[in-house]
């Protein structure tokens, strides 16, 4: 199974018109089935591929061949509907309608669902055993469409959301305790997906004060966003339409460097680590001049030093290659494939959702003030565009917000935490990841010549039961982190506002290592517990 794109319109209309003209002959009269004729159905898919968000429109394929599809979206708060499910008739009888009845109902759970609705016609009695056996009921309602013209009864079911288990309860509770040295943030949300089953809890505030931490919040994801950048680089690769050797140069004609994709991912292109772009530049074109001339500190390839600015280099060549910028590349590459819709840049109008992420620009006010930890010849006085108050629904990254219009390679992306799990899962290599198979994952994500540095993603090990695995990861500044283990349905996400706090935030490295320990207790765990989580 995988997410609907443009391209699968024909398939789409195939199979729906394959039901409706052989298994829908015994249950609906001939006039009506004659009444869909194939301009009809091309133009009853293609106005429902254009009203979904991504994701919203599934297919299982099986050995390369379209064989259903399912429609399903959220309408309100804790409500779903599956709006159409069609399998070929040649192909029922062999799981694919389950399958995918049951990935819409786990991915409405995930974003907050609690109860779904469908409609079948009345008389379909094949189609209403099938729905009865997957748990639907009638509910009581009943309606005649004007186009269709026959009786149609409303089904109904309970969602289940991702189970609580008690090693991720407490990993929450342990985020949200003060440190040695740390105040906690003020809300945090863990999801981890196992074998076993996906797991998540949520607590403290969303906004200190004023809304709860929710499984479905949408969180600033800062430097995550260098992982979407890296899958889509890599993408790019696999597709033959990026080199990992091309000189930057070759994308980039402006930049001065003599460079590589390769080093940018790697970190290892001498590059500042951080540069404030924002006090001489307002608009995106002055920061790329200052960007493309900036002298190098350091000689390439000599070292690893993690650089926001490989990163902004990154998202440029992406959207020098796919040539519609990198908004769209952002959808198209990886949001709209896995079916992510809460994946994408701000600003953020989803009010009810979103989490504070920092309180104005008092860290980077601060960078600028001490010439801590980069060296820059530049003091807080020397910007006059200092934001004060929590940041909500903006990038709080100063590069991205203040020069860059929101959108950068390095910074700017916002999702919640049931889409980056979903991300990470993709990004490891499982079977139907829509990104890559299992042994591109292990050649992409594969360590490089520094410890702790992949292409894009930092590695460290997991313990699951008697073994040791490879993990995969990156946090945000904002105190969010993605962790996966490639080739295996192992991911976990850490959320957090951590920047939102009264004193000296925790560090990422404490907040990934928390969860961490719960993803080794879930693993080891011969028995997890199943309770579905209630969360709006």
């Amino acid at each position: 199974m995988r997410a609907a794109t443009a391209a699968d319109l024909d398939d789409l209309v195939r199979v729906f018109l394959a039901c409706w003209r052989t298994s829908y002959t015994a249950t609906l009269p001939p006039h009506l089935v004659a009444s869909m004729t194939d301009d009809r159905a091309r133009a009853l898919w293609r106005g429902a591929a254009e009203s979904v968000r991504p994701g919203e429109l599934l297919v299982a394929v099986d050995d390369g061949v379209t064989v259903g599809v399912t429609r399903y979206a959220v309408t309100g708060a804790g409500e779903g509907a599956v709006h159409s499910l069609y399998v070929h008739p040649d192909a029922q009888g062999r799981g694919a309608g389950g399958r995918l009845l049951a990935e819409a109902v786990r991915r409405l759970g995930e974003r907050g669902v609690r109860a779904a609705r469908l409609w079948v016609f009345r008389d379909n009695a094949p189609s209403r055993r099938f729905y009865a056996a997957q748990g639907w009921v009638p509910d009581g309602a009943q309606r005649v469409q004007d186009e269709f013209g026959e009786p149609e009864l409303r089904l109904t079911r309970q969602v289940p959301g991702p189970a609580e288990h008690p090693a991720v309860a407490a990993a929450v509770e342990r985020i949200l305790e003060p440190g040695p040295s740390w105040t906690p943030p003020a809300g945090a949300v863990v999801m981890v997906r196992t074998p076993a089953g996906t797991f998540a809890h949520a607590a403290g505030d969303r906004l200190p004060g004023a809304a709860p931490m929710t499984v479905s919040a949408v969180h600033d994801l800062a430097s995550v966003t260098k992982l979407v950048t890296t899958a889509m680089c890599l993408r790019l690769v696999s597709a033959g339409r990026l080199g990992l050797d091309d000189d930057v140069r070759a994308h980039l004609p402006s930049f001065a460097h003599a460079v590589t994709v390769r080093q940018l991912l790697l970190h290892r292109a001498g590059l500042w680590e951080w540069w404030p772009f924002y006090v001489g530049a307002r608009h995106t074109d002055a920061a790329f001049e200052q960007l493309d001339t900036l002298p190098l500190r350091y000689p390439p390839d000599s070292a690893r030093h993690y650089s926001d600015l490989g990163f902004m280099l990154l998202g440029r060549i992406v959207a020098a290659v796919t040539g519609g910028g990198l908004r769209a590349a952002v959808r198209d590459l990886v949001a709209e494939p896995l079916g992510l819709p809460t994946l994408g840049y701000g600003p953020r109008t989803d009010d009810e959702l979103a989490a504070a992420a920092a309180d104005g620009d008092d860290v980077e006010r601060r960078m600028l003030a001490t010439s801590a930890p980069y060296p820059v010849p530049f003091g807080p006085g020397d910007m006059d565009r200092w934001r004060d108050g929590p940041v909500i629904g903006t990038a709080a990254d100063g590069n991205a917000f203040h020069a860059l219009d929101g959108v950068s390679g390095h910074a700017g992306l916002f999702a919640a935490a049931p889409d980056l799990l979903a991300f990470a899962v993709a990004a490891a290599g499982t079977a139907d990841s829509p990104l890559w198979d299992a042994a591109t994952a292990r050649t992409f994500l594969a360590e490089g010549p520094d410890a702790g540095q992949a292409l894009g993603w930092r590695t460290d090990t997991l313990r699951a039961g008697p073994d040791t695995v490879e993990l995969r990861y990156h946090p945000g500044y904002t105190g969010t982190t993605v962790a996966m283990v490639p080739g295996h349905g192992i991911a976990f996400v850490v959320a957090t506002n951590r920047l939102v706090t009264a004193g000296e935030p925790a560090t990422n490295d404490h907040l990934r290592q928390v969860a961490a320990a719960a993803v080794e207790d879930l693993l080891s765990a011969a028995s997890p517990v199943t309770t579905p989580t209630r969360y709006p």
